[in-house]
């Protein structure tokens, strides 16, 4: 179990704004900044450069040559990206490919383009859910607790030997693991067997199961596919199997609730504990909310179970704090649910599950005390977002015909759709009403505040870093501001910022080895009775409001 990322999470997550901290960091120049705004394709030059760049897009990237080819709307390139993305998703379809298939096919729909596929998106869906394990209820169901203990493995990562001040010892990585289907599929943690699939881990490493009923007996498996921000991970091995857990969903789960966790801590094979859901709504990852409990967790137990009364499995355990008693979380199975089509039929991505993104950062929208939609507070330069001319002031009410009431919502909606994928949004303009915007889902990047920093100038990126967009006050210093405005519940309003305040900012630098980025400045807070103060404010590289 990866504790130390955890605990570095929730000490980064908690950190938000601090007063001194000493880094080692890379500062970065700020002095230039991509195009924030649509193209405009009223001018003959944008035109011609923009069929190039499409040219270029069919050949190495068909989806978002037909995304761009569609905004320009010339008849010559649109049919060309039209008949080349026909091309490709019938050679799919003669391979099986059904997330191609599917990707193109709605991709078509939400455009409104004459559907030439001898297929629909519907057809491909049911196709893609067709052999999925996990989805449908197989026929050795554990239906009693040892039935369920009988269900688990125990995962090893066999990593061979490591020296250290010149004496070897084995190097093994333990976790659990549980089946989900007769023909071997295994649900487990990402973090349990990151070196299996990381390619930058240049060592030795093998993986094996291990049956509760036999702890001596080590049989190979496989990685058939990972999403590393969910931290899941699907496994297959060539055994008979004994059991295996149905899964469930976590909609009627509240706090108080009991549940069992099963697996193996410290590598004790087939241990059991009790307690209850301490909360369903802890947001520690980017994508979405995890249960905290107050079973017992400890090292090994990543990837093992978390079961209901009902005997079916509602999440999986991922990690616990060191030092605090009860601390414990687990994965919704809403989440693998949702992923599970792509990590068995494996992708673009060489088994990798893709999160999709626009590249947008935004806030849940509340009107009468109700959320109702999310605010599009910022878009990152160069990303699809832009191309589809969603910005700041936008509220965005629908996407992919479901509504969208929350931040949440959107991305669930997002994991089930690929990158590649053209959605339509229904987004409320402050000044055209209610419009239908297309928007190309691409590969969300790792780091998106880094890329946001990079990509823009300081006054704009410190909307998605702090929370405050501002402009430049002084003709004779490039590092005096003055607020425009303070997004609520931020950092920057926590830390009593607010409009019309003056800031210098002094120094921004990215510590990229901690994955953080930090800004000096000097202010006087109106909120703060106008009292001089020198502050370093700090940001993840990554954010669950960026989408």
């Amino acid at each position: 179990m990866n504790l130390s990322k955890i605990q570095s999470f929730l000490v980064k997550f908690a950190l938000g704004i601090v007063g001194i901290l000493a880094v080692s960091c890379t500062s970065l120049p700020k002095e230039a900044a991509g195009d924030t705004s649509a193209l405009n394709y009223e001018k003959p030059d944008v035109v011609k450069n923009e069929i190039e760049r499409i040219k270029e897009f069919l050949s190495s990237n068909p989806s978002t040559a037909l995304f761009r080819a569609w905004l320009l709307q010339e008849p010559g390139i649109l049919e060309e990206c039209v008949v080349e993305n026909v091309r490709l998703a019938e050679t799919a379809f003669e391979k099986q490919d059904w997330v191609s298939c599917l990707k193109i096919a709605k991709s078509f729909e939400s455009l409104k383009i004459e559907n030439r596929l001898s297929f629909t998106s519907n057809q491909m869906e049911k196709n893609l859910l067709s052999d999925v394990p996990g989805i449908k209820a197989p026929s050795k169901i554990a239906a009693s607790l040892s039935d369920a203990i009988n269900a688990t493995v125990t995962i090893w990562v066999d990593k061979g030997i490591k020296v250290s001040y010149g004496t070897g010892r084995i190097d093994t990585v333990l976790g659990s693991g549980f089946f989900i289907d007769e023909r071997g599929y295994i649900i487990t943690n990402h973090h349990v067997i990151e070196s299996l699939v990381d390619p930058e881990y240049e060592g030795y490493a093998r993986l094996y199961i291990k049956l509760a009923s036999d702890s001596e007996t080590k049989y190979p498996a496989k990685v058939i596919g990972y999403d590393s921000v969910m931290d899941l991970a699907l496994l297959k091995t060539e055994i008979d199997v004994p059991k295996v857990l149905l899964l469930d969903n976590t909609k009627n789960l509240s706090a108080g609730d009991k549940v069992t966790v099963i697996g193996s801590p410290l590598g004790l094979e087939a241990s059991v504990s009790q307690g209850v859901i301490s909360s369903t709504e802890r947001t520690l990852f980017t994508q979405g909310k995890v249960l905290q409990l107050d079973a017992s967790v400890n090292p090994g137990n990543s990837g093992g179970p978390c079961i209901g009364e009902n005997l079916k499995v509602q999440a999986v355990v991922f990690a616990s704090v060191l030092g605090s008693e009860g601390l414990n979380f687990a994965i919704p199975v809403d989440y693998l649910l949702q992923e599970l089509p792509y990590l068995y039929n494996g992708g673009q991505f060489n088994g990798e599950f893709a999160n999709s993104w626009t590249g947008c950062y935004g806030k849940n929208r509340r009107s009468a005390g109700t959320k109702s939609g999310v605010d599009v507070c910022y878009v990152i330069p160069g990303t699809s977002a832009v191309y589809s001319g969603l910005k700041k002031g936008d509220v965005i009410k629908e996407c992919d015909g479901k509504p969208v009431y929350t931040m949440e919502d959107l991305q669930n909606i997002f994991r089930t759709n690929q990158p590649g994928t053209i959605l339509n949004l229904t987004v409320e303009d402050l000044e055209k009403g209610l419009v239908s915007v297309p928007v190309l889902l691409e590969k969300r990047p790792k780091d998106p505040a880094y890329l946001a920093y990079k990509s823009d100038l300081i006054e704009r990126s410190f909307i998605p870093l702090f929370g405050m967009q501002m402009t430049r006050s002084s003709t004779n210093s490039k590092k005096v501001y003055k607020i425009d405005w303070v997004i609520p519940g931020s950092e920057c309003d926590e830390a009593k910022f607010s409009e019309n305040d003056t800031v210098t900012v002094t120094d921004v630098k990215a510590d990229v080895k901690n994955k953080y980025i930090y800004a000096t400045v000097y202010t006087k807070r109106k909120k703060a009775g106008f009292l001089d103060v020198a502050m370093i404010l700090s940001a993840n590289f990554d954010s669950p409001w960026f989408f």
